[in-house]
């Protein structure tokens, strides 16, 4: 609940949900960085208030910090929800708006500075890679971009590809674009692979290649597939076993298509699990072929329980894995170079455990979500007073 010590007419931060409140994906990233939005607002003297555009369950970790919930679509779409997000605006005396892949550029931010916002910011996590925009279309962006009143403050990216792209693609001036790089928790060890590995219902004698995702035709799913006939039934390797974690849109037509291939008992379909950093520890490796990311959450978290992960050569993709390091880099949509990489893995447990311990010792040095918090505050301080920041660089 809101902290009550805490005057009603203090200035607020608002933070912006997308989706309802017990809607799962990698909304508990989003629900860390409110969190950690929230606890620099209080130390300011500030209130801080999250809107959800449908009511329902609202999170424990909201639930517990210095965060009134309310539920409204905001800013809305129609011409009576601006004006009623507006009201809410006054009402609450809010100063700062903190967005979740919103727009740089919106109408919306105008109203939203008439009503008293001085400050807004958009975190960037929308995945997909972008060539630069050049020539007139560049230049009509540049000038889009400066228009006052209707950009935001600052625009937060997860990584620096992230940034990269949101400069040379979106033409956001650089001195707007910040980085905040995306990284996770330590994953826990595990006391017994082989007794996380009966649990699950995975062969304990079989090399395991795992992906963790939703089953949505832009994570590729179907690629993998395609991949494990290649590999049990053409070269009849009943010794490796592909797992895949998560559900989605997608699912019973990628459990027919295994079908089809001929791969049910060898491609498991293990559903939407709260025990996955114990199946990544207990697993030899791991498969991404997603058409694109911002920065893979999922990517890291094998790496991070000591997995090689085999990635395509998707730039927002591949950008956390040093090729023949810490993972492998394969050809786009190029199935026999996936499969080639899953047997030189499956066929080399040495290579498999010196892979790992760099893609572990990786995510130690660079990926870290304390880092990440710690570097959110401090821009979130920045913006809330004020000061200059230090903007996305190449160098």
């Amino acid at each position: 609940m809101a902290d009550q010590r805490l005057q009603k007419d203090s200035p607020a931060l608002l933070l912006v949900a997308n989706y309802r409140p017990d809607v799962g994906f990698a909304w508990w990233l989003m629900e860390s960085f409110w969190v950690q939005c929230a606890y620099v607002a209080r130390d300011l003297g500030w209130r801080t208030i999250l809107v959800y555009p449908e009511p329902g369950v609202v999170p424990a970790a909201i639930r517990s910090a210095p965060i009134q919930v309310e539920f409204l679509d905001f800013p809305g779409a129609s011409t009576g929800n601006r004006f009623e997000a507006m009201r809410f605006v006054r009402h609450h005396n809010v100063r700062a708006i903190y967005y979740t892949d919103r727009a740089y550029t919106a109408v919306s931010h105008a109203l939203m500075r008439l009503a008293g916002v001085r400050t807004i910011v958009v975190h960037d996590h929308t995945p997909g890679d972008r060539p630069p925009v050049l020539g007139s279309r560049g230049l009509a962006k540049d000038v889009l971009r400066r228009l006052p009143l209707v950009n935001a403050f600052a625009q937060l990216c997860v990584s620096p590809l992230i940034s990269r792209r949101a400069v040379e693609n979106a033409r956001i001036p650089s001195r707007r674009v910040i980085t905040v790089q995306n990284g996770i928790a330590p994953v826990p060890a595990i006391a017994d692979r082989v007794a996380i590995r009966q649990a699950a219902g995975l062969p304990v004698e079989a090399t395991v290649c795992i992906t963790a995702s939703r089953a949505h035709p832009y994570k590729r799913i179907d690629f993998i597939i395609s991949v494990a006939r290649r590999i049990v039934v053409e070269r009849g390797r009943r010794d490796v076993v592909f797992a895949f974690c998560g559900d989605g849109p997608a699912l019973a037509e990628l459990q027919e298509l295994a079908r089809s291939e001929g791969v049910a008992e060898s491609f498991l379909f293990l559903g939407r699990r709260s025990d996955v950093p114990a199946l990544l520890r207990a697993s030899d490796f791991a498969l991404h072929p997603s058409q694109g990311e911002a920065f893979s959450l999922a990517i890291v978290e094998y790496m991070g329980a000591g997995l090689p992960a085999i990635l395509p050569d998707i730039p927002t993709v591949c950008q956390a894995v040093t090729n023949g390091v810490d993972g492998v880099v394969y050809r786009d949509g190029d199935f026999e170079a996936a499969a080639a990489a899953v047997l030189a893995l499956a066929d080399n447990a040495e290579q498999r455990g010196r892979m790992g311990q760099a893609a572990e010792a990786r995510v130690a040095r660079d990926y870290s979500l304390s880092d990440t918090h710690a570097r959110l505050r401090a821009v979130m301080s920045a913006v809330m007073q004020g000061h200059s920041l230090t903007p996305f660089s190449d160098n």
